[in-house]
């Protein structure tokens, strides 16, 4: 995936205001990402990136179909953890819990996003159902916004859903070096992995020192506020 340095993300500047609203996350987000047959440290991935996130954000929320999705067992207790604590840190929205109209709409917003990416309901594909049953719910209940690494769902926002927003792991990287700058360097190889392993990546990416830099003209007006999160957050 490309890193976008040029384009200023309205929902960052939203969420660095209030972290406190709901924001959704879709399973690529929470699993360890894999690249080329390597998998990310679970145990790393947990200590400086997931758990700062839901230090920072109070508002996570997942759909039940992406509970599902989540099979490594050391995530599995780390979300249950989150989920079972007081207050709770991790909500988790089900089409259950949809009034009768509300369910008929949601079944239609999912065929029709579904067509975008050639997902049909009937047949249940895994790899898709999370960010459907997701993006589907979110537009019933006008939440805004998804944190997703999933191309298909970039696809799904731009053409069906005007009134959602994309969040991308890189975005989330930047927010948590600034907030908790001694987790910096372990960000750094996270993006690293992500977004500048291979000649490919280094073609379309900004390197770490780049990026940074670039990210903090296009939210230089937040920055104070990141501050002030930085001194009251830190973990």
């Amino acid at each position: 995936m490309r890193v976008d340095v040029t384009r200023h993300n309205s929902a960052i500047s939203s969420i660095i205001r209030n972290p406190n609203q709901i924001i959704f996350l879709d399973a690529n987000i929470l699993i360890p990402p894999g690249r080329f047959n390597n998998i990310f440290n679970k145990d790393k991935y947990i200590s400086f990136f997931l758990e700062p996130l839901f230090t920072t954000f109070s508002g996570l929320a997942i759909h039940e179909a992406v509970q599902l999705e989540v099979l490594n067992s050391g995530i599995i207790d780390f979300l249950n953890t989150q989920i079972s604590s007081n207050p709770c840190k991790l909500k988790v929205f089900n089409d259950e819990s949809l009034s009768y109209n509300e369910q008929i709409l949601r079944n239609t917003i999912e065929s029709e996003i579904g067509n975008c990416i050639s997902y049909s309901a009937l047949y249940n594909e895994k790899q898709d159902r999370g960010e459907i049953k997701t993006l589907s719910f979110m537009a019933v209940k006008e939440y805004k916004y998804l944190v997703s690494n999933d191309n298909d769902c970039v696809i799904i926002v731009r053409n069906k859903l005007p009134n959602c927003s994309i969040i991308f792991t890189y975005e989330l990287i930047y927010l948590l070096s600034e907030i908790y700058p001694k987790k910096a360097e372990d960000l750094r190889k996270l993006y690293r992995f992500l977004y500048y392993s291979i000649s490919k990546d280094k073609q379309h990416n900004p390197s770490w020192s780049d990026f940074k830099t670039k990210m903090s003209i296009l939210y230089k007006s937040s920055l104070p506020i990141l501050k002030e999160i930085s001194k009251q957050r830190q973990i």
